[in-house]
């Protein structure tokens, strides 16, 4: 009966809700929650953690731009205060009484995504909050709202590319049937890749690492692997669209893994899979950028980024860079390191360590296979930061690739 209670209980509803609906990184969400603030450990830059459904998960890209369009203008249009389902009742053209009662039917917006399924438009409102375009508010009642970048994607009439599980053809726009071969889940239970191959290409990774003196994630991270042992990559073009190969590791390394695997193939009958598309991570930074590219032709970075740049870049130091912008001093690093990934020219060389800490981290990353931060951290201890780790782990990275 205690307004107080209830209000706390309807919050916290409303919170289970949200993480059964999460399309980005449960264990992020699962440590937010709890008051911690989740350092990413895969290698290759990303936020998430590489292992839960979300994360592990084969994505596909397709151009969300005109069906985005449609959803944010009539959140807009409806006043900001309704749930998804009332605002997906508009965009299909209900004729509920709801809708009729407040007029809704006469909307410019009424009816202009009739051709979307429910269950897709379900999916986009979701994705458009994990961009930063929408965000629903908390409690009890959850209403949509457009944030100040969804304003800013409307107003520049930019281009939208998200990522999802894959899906038939018919579904690559939004529209048709649902099918039931699309499946969810990590990619680990999807792909049901050959382990004896899965061993064979760490074995390799692992010598190539010993050879060149680096972690062997360097080399490639555990989910590269799965996927050559699931695909079956036989030449560069196949070998190009795996995860984390770039065009500096497709030159150094195809020709170290495509023989084995071709020759693995051989002996069993095996033959090459059809890939997917998917979110590959050169592409992200584009995406969360709606599409917007810069003069020199890489993509432009996110407002957010670019406000971290900017302020980097006019000397303030990474605490001030938190303080100004009310980040923890863990989320600055990761923009510097996601800024420095999308701009190679981008130079972090003021904050690196000194030679003797920077050396102290390296041996400590040559010794944790996949590179992830946490245990790293955990093996050096609190005289080292997650900073500097994070900055040493990008160099060395950086260095190979550039080698």
């Amino acid at each position: 009966q205690d307004d107080a209670e209830r209000g706390h209980a309807a919050n916290k509803l409303s919170k289970m809700v949200e993480y059964g609906e999460l399309r980005t990184c449960r264990r992020r969400f699962m440590l937010r929650y709890f008051g911690e603030e989740w350092e990413p450990g895969n290698p290759d830059g990303e936020e998430g953690c590489g292992a839960c459904d979300v994360c592990a998960g084969i994505k596909e890209e397709f151009d969300a731009t005109e069906v985005a369009q449609k959803i944010l203008s009539a959140v807009i249009r409806t006043g900001e205060r309704f749930g998804s389902k009332h605002v997906i009742d508009v965009l299909r053209g209900s004729r509920a009484k709801r809708v009729l009662e407040l007029g809704h039917d006469q909307l410019s917006v009424h009816g202009i995504a009739a051709d979307t399924q429910v269950d897709d438009l379900r999916e986009l409102f979701g994705l458009l909050q994990d961009e930063g375009l929408a965000a629903v508010s908390p409690g009890e009642y959850r209403t949509i709202s457009v944030t100040e970048d969804g304003r800013a994607f409307l107003k520049n009439r930019a281009t939208l590319t998200l990522s999802r599980p894959p899906r038939a053809t018919s579904q690559a726009n939004g529209t048709g049937p649902r099918s039931r071969s699309a499946t969810r889940g990590s990619a680990k239970d999807e792909l049901e890749y050959d382990h004896e191959l899965f061993d064979e290409l760490r074995t390799l990774r692992k010598k190539i690492a010993d050879d060149k003196n680096v972690p062997a994630f360097v080399i490639f991270g555990d989910a590269s692997l799965r996927e050559m042992a699931y695909y079956l990559p036989h030449d560069h073009d196949a070998f190009s669209a795996i995860t984390g190969v770039g065009a500096a590791k497709l030159e150094q390394l195809a020709d170290e893994f495509i023989p084995v695997i071709v020759d693995y193939s051989g002996q069993r009958g095996l033959s090459q899979r059809d890939m997917p598309t998917r979110g590959r991570a050169s592409r992200r930074s584009s995406r969360r950028s709606a599409g917007r590219s810069s003069s020199n032709g890489r993509p432009s970075l996110s407002a957010s980024l670019a406000e971290t740049k900017r302020l980097f870049s006019e000397d303030y130091s990474v605490d001030e860079i938190a303080g100004e912008r009310g980040f923890a001093v863990n989320t600055i690093y990761s923009h510097l390191e996601r800024i420095a990934r999308s701009d190679p020219g981008f130079d972090l060389g003021k904050l690196m360590p000194s030679p003797d800490r920077a050396e102290t981290i390296r041996e400590a990353l040559r010794s944790h296979e996949n590179g992830f931060l946490t245990p790293v951290k955990e093996a050096l201890g609190d005289e080292f930061s997650y900073g500097e780790i994070r900055l040493v782990r990008l160099q060395m990275q950086q260095n190979f690739e550039n080698d």
